[in-house]
């Protein structure tokens, strides 16, 4: 593999000894995923090795996930001054006790003499404080320490993007999306100042995903995406398998966004061929297909793939209620409605002990789809609109334009033609914010399905030439690819449209 920054700005802070294993190593490694695995190796495999040595596997394997082979590192060599803290924090988290940690790392940067090491520590005190710990206070001190190391210490910038990665997914949670953004910008900028190929991955994931997938405007979808794809490259070519699935899974949520859903659907399938690779189990991708198949109104695959998660749900007690919501929207479609209900009576009794807001929108959406399925309209719109307002708190884009869907197409199925309604151009506020919500942000699937619902709307006012006008233009759109479903939708309302006009010239 070539030189690059990711592994050769660790080359300053270590012995020529070191220097030149390391440099051995990365000379005979294929890529960053195998140089890690070779260091690993190394230091796993040998009796006598400098400290220095132990603390950047750690990291690098950090850096992939790679949990498994880092928690074997610190077992070996707990003994190590400079590796306590990470023993400490390992058994922290098993017991998700995390005041003597914290303790110990505040304790370990009084002794260490590194600014490195330093540096690293000072990481792990501020992201354990602020997302695990919850300690604002001691999350502040660890950050402000952190900024004054990068103003007076220049050897250690080459390690800020993780600082502003970290710092932008804070920032994400308390001062919306324009914050982050800008952190992470930055943190990009440094990544590629200092050639290190892993965090600029990472920050492209960041700006992909806070561009394309948590925030709607004009060109943004698309923006993300071509973000996400440069990331998607870097990280195959440096062998990071947990970079890959982290941004498989935002260009899955993306393509749900544009309602492309078979291409979420791939990407999710693609994402268990590399979780099958490393030996991983799948978390969220039976759950995200079911979902796609749901909004594809393909029950039979919703529910296999719905079974598929609930199995695999066992031992994840936050997946739980969203994958019986999946049984239960799969049950819907294939009129199943009482064993619908029962699983959404699961849901809620797991939701209610979680409290997890983003799974109680999914609850409502799904339970307004049975609702409507009982033939109560103005309560499913009720239960829409209830979870439209949770996913839109918590910039939830891809479920909120479904929701939106969902809300149209009910608006539609109220409505009732009458002189005064028949040339209106829309059923209601609803249909008329998912069509314009759709095209303002060339979310295409969408665009597509928002035609066809018009196309339904001009059928019940009778205005026949519109409805197929409508309908073929929505055809146009099922031959870009994700988007052959439309023709499943607009075909119906074509066959509609020529029924009624031979009855009609049969009554004349």
């Amino acid at each position: 593999m070539r030189p690059m920054g990711t592994i050769t700005m660790d080359f300053q802070f270590v012995s020529e000894d070191s220097r030149k294993r390391l440099k051995a190593f990365m000379k005979k490694a294929e890529n960053y995923g195998d140089y890690v695995q070779i260091l690993s190796n190394y230091v796993l495999d040998s009796d006598e090795v400098p400290d220095e040595l132990v603390l950047l596997a750690i990291r690098h394997c950090d850096n992939l996930g790679r949990r498994e082979v880092s928690r074997g590192i610190i077992e070996a060599h707990q003994t190590k001054d400079a590796i306590l803290p990470y023993f400490v924090l390992m058994h922290a988290a098993q017991r998700d006790d995390w005041e003597i940690a914290l303790q110990e790392l505040e304790s370990a940067i009084e002794r260490a003499s590194a600014d490195w090491i330093i540096y690293w520590y000072l990481i792990s005190l501020y992201w354990i404080s602020a997302t695990r710990a919850i300690d604002h206070v001691r999350a502040s001190r660890a950050e402000e320490q952190i900024q004054a190391m990068l103003a007076e210490t220049s050897t250690v910038e080459c390690y800020s993007p993780q600082y502003y990665y970290l710092s932008a997914n804070s920032e994400r949670y308390a001062r919306g999306m324009n914050g982050p953004l800008q952190t992470s910008e930055m943190g990009l900028r440094k990544a590629r100042e200092f050639d290190d190929r892993y965090w600029e991955a990472r920050c492209l994931k960041q700006i992909g995903a806070l561009t394309g997938f948590y925030e709607l405007a004009p060109g943004n979808v698309d923006r993300g995406r071509s973000l996400l794809m440069e990331a998607k490259a870097i990280c195959k070519e440096l062998g990071d398998s947990r970079g890959l699935i982290e941004v498989l899974s935002y260009l899955g949520g993306i393509s749900g966004t544009t309602g492309a859903f078979n291409d979420d659907i791939n990407a999710n399938l693609e994402m268990l061929k590399v979780r099958e690779l490393i030996g991983d189990r799948p978390v969220y991708e039976f759950h995200n297909i079911s979902a796609a198949y749901n909004y594809l109104r393909e029950g039979k695959e919703a529910l296999e793939w719905a079974r598929l998660a609930l199995d695999n749900a066992t031992s994840r007690p936050l997946l739980q209620p969203l994958v019986h919501l999946d049984m239960a929207a799969a049950l819907i479609l294939s009129g199943e409605l009482r064993q619908a209900q029962e699983h959404i009576d699961i849901a809620g009794r797991l939701n209610l002990e979680s409290g997890i807001e983003t799974n109680l929108a999914y609850e409502y959406r799904v339970t307004g789809l049975l609702e409507r399925a009982r033939g109560d309209l103005d309560t499913a719109m009720h239960s829409f609109q209830t979870a439209l307002a949770i996913e839109e708190s918590n910039s939830r884009v891809n479920r909120m334009m479904a929701t939106l869907m969902y809300l149209a197409e009910t608006e539609v199925m109220q409505f009732h033609a009458t002189k005064e309604n028949r040339d209106a151009d829309v059923s209601g506020p609803w249909l008329e914010r998912y069509g314009n919500t759709a095209t303002e942000n060339q979310l295409q699937g969408h665009i597509g399905i928002a035609l066809c619902l018009k196309s339904d709307l001009r059928l019940r006012q009778g205005r026949n030439d519109e409805a197929r006008e409508l309908a073929n233009e929505a055809m146009l759109l099922s031959k870009k690819q994700g988007l052959e479903y439309l023709k499943l939708r607009a075909t119906p309302l074509l066959n509609a449209q020529t029924a009624r006009t031979r009855t009609d010239s049969t009554r004349q």
